[in-house]
């Protein structure tokens, strides 16, 4: 019983030396390694596959926000620490109207280099097409882009206007159109296969005159970072807004 006791006792502390010398030779230097090293991340910018000079941000936790610029021939490294996780995405120049390219990667293990491609879209004009007659019949705005997204609008009315109604639900307000009576949220991000209808149906005391009017201000919005933008610091981005006053 004893014999076969120590003989069990031994093999344990056999076992257990191979495995702490696997983990102190083995193991323990390559996680150290892991956690000293660094990943390089090859930026690119893209506008329709070809590469473009833009801003960009990168955000790792427990470092400082990095704000930089893209090249045309080739790649930005930056270095960001193995095991970590980042989110990187552009801002546009003067006179670029790009939507944000948005991405939140992880890195896992030991790599030498990781691309990471902004594909950019820019945002194009918005095309309004008027239908209807305003104070006999409801009015209609088709409307369409070959690149606008989520598609909002706000209203405002005249005196006489009791209220408008449209076919789409209301949303909060944005600060930027706050005078605004209402506005709504279409859920459509418009390209070149599509369009969306707005119906305009509104109820007014006795009649409309020329001094009446519905006014309709079309804007979009920008997504990243998990949330969505009109404006930044006060600043319209993504694609131009669009203001339209319907009167006789």
């Amino acid at each position: 019983m004893n014999r076969a006791f120590l003989i069990i006792f031994i093999l344990f502390l056999l076992i257990g030396g191979i495995i702490l010398f696997a983990y102190f030779y083995y193991e323990k230097p390559k996680q150290e390694e892991i956690a000293n090293s660094f990943t390089n991340i090859n930026i690119y910018a893209t506008d329709e596959g070809k590469n473009i000079i833009t801003g960009y941000t990168l955000e790792v936790i427990a470092y400082p926000i990095i704000n930089s610029m893209t090249v045309e021939g080739g790649a930005i490294v930056e270095k960001v620490p193995t095991n970590s996780s980042f989110k990187i995405y552009n801002y546009n120049l003067d006179g670029q109207n790009y939507y944000t390219s948005f991405i939140d990667k992880n890195l896992y293990g030991l790599y030498d280099f990781q691309r990471t491609e902004l594909k950019l879209e820019k945002a194009e004009k918005l095309n309004v097409i008027k239908s209807g007659n305003f104070g006999v019949t409801p009015v209609k705005l088709e409307v369409s882009s070959n690149n606008y997204k989520n598609l909002h609008f706000c209203l405002k009315w005249s005196t006489h206007i009791i209220t408008v109604r449209t076919n789409f639900s209301e949303t909060i307000k944005p600060k930027e159109y706050e005078k605004y009576d209402r506005c709504y949220d279409t859920l459509i991000s418009l390209n070149s296969t599509n369009s969306s209808n707005i119906i305009l149906d509104y109820k007014y005391f006795s009649e409309i005159d020329n001094g009446d009017f519905i006014n309709i201000v079309l804007y979009d919005q920008d997504c990243f970072n998990y949330q969505c933008y009109t404006a930044i610091n006060n600043t319209d981005i993504g694609g131009q807004n669009l203001e339209i006053s319907i009167r006789k």
